[in-house]
């Protein structure tokens, strides 16, 4: 598949996920434009490594699905997006062997699973992407809003999330290492400063956690 064109059924897919995501427009960071953001990137890689048409074609599809899970539920959203893809692609006839494959790659985007084929660790590489780029922190900023007005979490609970995501994220295909890893490592060196400044015992829940 040299062009996006190419298959009519990524196609009919990018389209019809402008619409499945429209609950979630207003999410501050889970919305179209980081199911975009994943599906781009994701390609991006392919033209890196050895993949063929049918397992881009996958690849892509699974990206466009991996956060539809968000319109029903924020917690576990991941089994419900493959649930989701898993319906949609069975309506299109997509061979079952394909789907059960799409479906594992969307629930290897779930936080800290470990990937067991090259396919997932590009879908999680390219899931994470923003972790390794320049613009890590204003998506911080974003994931952030959306944990303390969708999910409820406290900035104690949301900061400890964020400190195991950056210690314990490793990009895993060898485009991703190769582009992304070095920029992450710096980015973990800034947000231990960060934390290091606002999460204090004199912290208080109210103050607003920004860093200029």
């Amino acid at each position: 598949m040299k062009k996006f064109s190419d298959s009519p059924l990524l196609m009919k897919a990018y389209r019809d996920i402008l619409r499945i995501l429209q609950p979630v427009k207003h999410y501050s960071y889970h919305n179209i434009g980081h199911t975009l953001d994943v599906f781009w990137r994701a390609r991006e890689i392919w033209h890196s490594e050895e993949l063929d048409d049918e397992e881009l074609t996958d690849l892509l599809l699974a990206t466009l699905f991996h956060d539809t899970g968000f319109i029903e539920a924020y917690n576990g959203n991941e089994i419900i997006g493959a649930r989701l893809a898993k319906e949609w692609l069975e309506k299109e006839g997509h061979p079952e062997y394909r789907i059960r494959r799409i479906e594992s790659l969307i629930l290897a985007t779930i936080p800290f699973t470990t990937p067991q084929t090259h396919l997932e660790k590009i879908i999680q590489d390219a899931d994470l992407d923003n972790f390794g780029r320049d613009d890590c922190f204003a998506k911080m900023w974003l994931v952030e809003e959306e944990l303390r007005t969708i999910a409820h979490l406290n900035t104690t609970t949301i900061y400890s999330l964020f400190w195991k995501l950056f210690h314990d994220i490793r990009f895993q295909s060898p485009t991703g290492i190769k582009e992304r890893q070095l920029k992450k490592n710096q980015n973990v060196i800034r947000f231990e400063k960060i934390y290091n400044q606002f999460m204090r015992p004199q912290w208080k829940e109210d103050f607003p956690l920004r860093k200029s």
